[in-house]
């Protein structure tokens, strides 16, 4: 099973992502232990995420999983943002085909490199322009290099023979030379990983023992062709990557078709990043599902330990109860020969007859086989207490003590041990209870947080306020100035229609025609939405107007001798009111596939698109606080499969479909 890169895998996925992180922009970092996320974004390509981790895991690919960074980043973290972020790759590049990648950052005279070492213990490192090591993660001293502050970052020393480079008279060199058998030459010599070895072997039909200095002329050849073969594709970017399963289990990842899998499951893949990033997210998940699970199996087996102790005192207590019955029950059974003891050696003891006599009469009578005296087992002459022993019990009768007041305790005591049953049973009931929420709380946190959740690619309008009216019309409106203009230059087409509340701080709101002739009904929802969206909400007002014209009415130049403030527009012409529009929005929830999408909009457009929803107008209740509020009401009303997919919505996912200002819940 694979649990790290090769120096070929991780060539391989410079091979596919190299052109994509040349020339972007880092946009941040992010630290979790030994596992970085580092952020780029390209212009016109949008931003993408790259995994680097150093250990335990060694592995270098892009990602789309999301994962929850710590708070407040570690000291290391920092450092890396401080000199890095808002810096162009100028280049990426793997060292002489090593688990080794540089990535350049800056500008040619003023050019950082980062260092991953994906070897070892694994590391990384970034130098400043005249290649000194500013910060590292792990500092070291070694035989044949210093990885310390301030010293001149030396690469190790390359390991093996360059595979691409190897010509028939070298490699029979090598051969000739070597003591091993094929399999170690290879690994040894070309600094390859044992898989890639066994498949030159299976390639070029020689048995993976036979030692090399074996290895004939024709074989040779075989050999030779066989590295070709496998290597060659990969010079010229040519990838087929693969996943390999084992009983429907992933455990190998590859950039190229390897016999060595051709009697398992191979499943073809877009791309070897994507692979990678599937691969050892399941490993991820793994790892996070044993974290998660650690401090509640702790809890569960602890609860099991009282359940346990629980159980075995309830069953002592039980039988405890059943021998007090039967023990009062034997008493009656033979109450006539219990008080023929008590009366006969009670008046034996009154006369004036010796212990000693007494005794010595017993055992006659037990001899001549009276009942009477065979039921006595002793005498404690101390305390005189007499002892006898009815079917394998021993039963205490204290001289003149009546057969009825030794059975009347013995039931007594049962009775106490009952309620003592009954409370054990409570007890018991209580632990089970906790066993099964401790259990259920386990399933929950497993689903909820062991989801390495994949980022939603979001449709390009999402930028926007949005929604989708009833007609199927696509709505959009800015959210600041910055994105008003934006809507207004390059979504704006000629034929769309423009509306704007009649209330300073409103946003432009846009509704796509593509042509179309625009229905009542839409009108009505964007004009609701300008308004909801506008000033109004955070003034409190309960309704407002709203004017549409078309797009070519709306123009950011004046006419001469005019003038238009910085960000402002023109509306030439006739405007169209929309009286009394209602300030009023439906947030909600729209299900696509893995993903809980939040959406906000007028009542009738939403309650189109989903039936979980509540309505919202103005109010006291700040956003942060009715974010909680709305996200409980609803994981209350969505279908048992869904709840995870909300549960996992940010707080931030929500607020952006809220409206400025604060609000109320006027249904839910």
């Amino acid at each position: 099973m694979k649990k790290d890169m090769s120096n070929v895998d991780i060539m391989s996925v410079l091979t596919e992502c190299r052109d994509r992180i040349k020339d972007s922009w880092i946009d941040n970092i992010y630290q979790i232990d030994s596992m970085f996320i580092w952020k780029f974004r390209k212009p016109d390509e949008g931003s993408f995420n790259v995994l680097i981790q150093t250990s335990p895991i060694q592995r270098i690919h892009l990602t789309e999983y999301m994962r929850t960074p710590p708070k407040i980043p570690p000291n290391f973290c920092m450092t890396l943002r401080k000199y890095l972020r808002n810096k162009r790759v100028t280049d990426i590049r793997q060292y002489n085909f090593d688990r080794i990648v540089t990535i350049e950052v800056g500008q040619l005279t003023d050019t950082y490199a980062i260092i991953i070492e994906l070897f070892g213990h694994g590391n990384l490192l970034l130098l400043d322009p005249e290649e000194k090591i500013l910060i590292a993660q792990h500092y070291k001293k070694m035989r044949d290099r210093d990885v310390l502050p301030k010293k001149k970052y030396l690469y190790p020393p390359s390991r093996g023979i360059d595979i691409f480079q190897i010509t028939e008279t070298k490699l029979n060199e090598i051969m000739k030379s070597s003591e091993g058998n094929i399999i170690r030459t290879l690994t040894h010599f070309f600094n390859i990983k044992k898989i890639f070895a066994e498949e030159i072997c299976l390639r070029s039909n020689i048995e993976k023992t036979t030692l090399a200095l074996q290895i004939t002329d024709d074989e040779l050849q075989s050999i030779k062709k066989a590295i070709n073969s496998l290597f060659q594709p990969l010079t010229q970017g040519l990838l087929y990557p693969e996943v390999i399963y084992e009983n429907s289990t992933p455990i190998d990842v590859t950039p190229i078709h390897l016999k060595k899998y051709s009697n398992l499951t191979t499943k073809k893949i877009q791309s070897f990043n994507e692979g990678l990033d599937f691969y050892f997210g399941e490993i991820e998940k793994s790892t996070l599902t044993e974290a998660v699970t650690a401090p509640v199996n702790e809890q569960l087996g602890r609860l099991e330990r009282i359940r346990e102790q629980q159980e075995k005192t309830l069953e002592e207590l039980q039988i405890s109860e059943m021998k007090k019955k039967q023990i009062a029950e034997e008493i009656y059974i033979h109450s006539a020969h219990l008080r023929e003891i008590i009366h006969t050696i009670g008046s034996a003891y009154e006369k004036g007859i010796t212990w000693g006599e007494i005794i010595n009469r017993i055992d006659e009578g037990k001899k001549k086989g009276i009942r009477a005296a065979e039921l006595i087992k002793r005498i404690d002459l101390a305390n005189k207490i007499i002892i006898t022993e009815l079917n394998n019990n021993e039963i205490e009768f204290r001289l003149h003590q009546s057969v009825e007041e030794v059975a009347s305790n013995y039931y007594a005591a049962a009775k106490k041990i009952a309620l003592k049953i009954e409370g054990a049973k409570s007890a018991l009931k209580k632990t089970l209870h906790k066993i099964e929420e401790t259990k259920e709380k386990e399933k929950d946190e497993i689903q909820e947080e062991v989801v390495l959740k994949k980022k939603r690619k979001q449709k390009w309008y999402e930028k926007y306020r949005w929604f989708i009216s009833s007609d199927e019309f696509l709505v959009l409106g800015g959210r600041d100035m910055t994105s008003n203009k934006s809507l207004f230059k390059r979504h704006m087409n000629e034929d769309d229609l423009f509306l704007h509340a009649e209330i300073q701080g409103a946003p432009y709101v846009i509704i796509k025609t593509e042509g179309k002739e625009v229905p009542e009904n839409t009108l009505r929802e964007a004009a609701q939405f300008a308004i909801s969206y506008s000033r109004a909400w955070k003034s409190g007002l309960g309704a407002g107007d709203v004017y549409y014209v078309r797009a070519p009415q709306v123009s950011e130049t004046a006419p001469s001798g005019e003038y238009i403030p910085k960000g402002g527009i023109m509306v030439r012409g006739e405007r169209t009111y929309l009286k009394n529009n209602p300030v009023k929005i439906a947030v909600g929830v729209k299900i696509e596939k893995d993903f809980a999408i939040p959406i906000g909009g007028t009542p009738s457009a939403i309650s189109h698109q989903t039936e979980n929803y509540v309505l919202l107008v103005p109010g006291e209740i700040s956003s942060g606080k009715l974010t909680h509020k709305i996200k409980e009401f609803l994981l209350k009303r969505a279908k048992e499969e869904d709840r995870n997919k909300i549960k996992r919505l940010s707080a931030d996912e929500i607020i952006r479909v809220l409206p400025p200002g604060n609000s109320k819940i006027l249904k839910a």
